[in-house]
Order: C-alpha cells, then structure tokens, then sequence
C-alpha cells in the first residue's frame, strides 16, 4: 500500500495535462483530482482513447509498467470479476472480442476498457469522498470494480451507501468492491456523523418528537 499510495502521488506530478479545476469542481462524483485512462466512447461516434490518456500517455505508460503496483491491482480487478462474477466476466470478454472485431480496439486493463484513479488535492481536497450519482455511461448489465486505498479510520469514515439496494459498506484500503455502478445511486458517506434518534411511546416519528440517542 505506501509504495502504491507514492506512485500515485507521482502519476498525478507527471501528468502534464490533467483535469483543468473547473472540471473538478464541477465533478459530479466530487472535487477531487480524477483521471480517465484508456478507451471511451463519451460523446463519440466508435470508441478511442480518452482526451487525458492521449495528452498524458507517457505518465500512463509509467504507472501501468509491467510489475508495478498500478499494473498489479488492475490484473487483481479483472480476476476478482471473473472468480466472483463468472457470469459477468463473461459478458466482459463477449463484449472485448466484439469491439476488437467491429473496430479494432483492444481492453488495456483486462476486463475493462477504462480506469480512473481518483486523488485527493492537498490543501484544498483532503480525501476522496463521492457524492451521490449513478455511473449513467457506464454498461448496466456488469460491474465497475473499486480498489480503496489511502489511510483513514475505516471503521468511521468514507462508507459506500448504494441507495437502490438499501445498503451501506464499511469499506477498508486495499479491498476491492464490485458492484452495477450505472445502476445503483451511490456515494459516500462518514459513519461517525450518522445520528441515531429515539421517541418515547409509539407515536410515529417527527423532528419535534424524536431525541439523539446519545
């Protein structure tokens, strides 16, 4: 993990062209530092490489060197897909062979075509910490694959709420989550400021009737 979270804060160095802060600010996911490498097809005719990977190519082809831990975590995605997700990983390498055929571009990062890594601005941003949104471009019948990292208290901060599902995850740096990002509407959200309030009696519950369990 420190050699990972030190690679990390050397990409974002090296990448010449990045994000300008109006792109950040305006972020849906959050304002913090975010990249896009590989290929997309976001307001394209066929897919290609992304505007960032194309103006930071030589930065990408550093992080992603055979070996490295960026290279390592993103083989460690594709297998988790297909050892948890078998059904999954198939519709994957369906889809891989067919946009090979159609267009002739292959997936740099195993089962996927693209991959963010999200950081935080130092002095402006102290963490990655996603609002609510649902990854509408994203393909609706597989998984986008999280990799957490960093060093935070795990057991009070940056949980994963996925609201359709009805679900919160505690979730620690260096696992890994899957789950239909363009499907569920999720963020995150800092257990330590969930408040947790009671009524006395049966009443239904009201602002004006409830108290902070403390």
């Amino acid at each position: 993990m420190p050699q990972f979270i030190e690679e990390a804060s050397l990409f974002v160095q090296k990448c010449q062209q990045p994000f300008d802060l109006q792109a950040m600010q305006h972020n849906s996911r959050g304002s913090h530092w975010f990249s896009i490498c590989g290929h997309d097809q976001n307001n394209k005719t066929i897919p290609a490489l992304s505007k960032f990977h194309k103006d930071n190519e030589e930065a990408i082809n550093w992080f992603f060197r055979k070996g490295s831990p960026m290279s390592c975590i993103s083989q460690c995605a594709s297998s988790f897909v297909e050892i948890h997700f078998p059904g999954v990983a198939q519709r994957f390498q369906k889809g891989i062979a067919l946009i090979d055929e159609r267009y002739g571009v292959k997936a740099m990062y195993g089962l996927f075509f693209n991959l963010c890594l999200n950081v935080s601005r130092p002095g402006q941003v102290d963490r990655v910490h996603c609002l609510p949104h649902a990854d509408y471009k994203n393909l609706a019948l597989v998984v986008c694959v999280v990799f957490v990292y960093g060093e935070f208290n795990h057991k009070e901060k940056c949980w994963l709420v996925m609201w359709e599902a009805g679900i919160i995850l505690q979730i620690p740096p260096g696992v890994f989550v899957a789950y239909p990002s363009a499907l569920f509407y999720h963020f995150n959200f800092d257990i330590s400021n969930l408040e947790v309030c009671v009524i006395d009696g049966a009443d239904f519950p009201t602002p004006q009737n409830s108290r902070r369990l403390v």
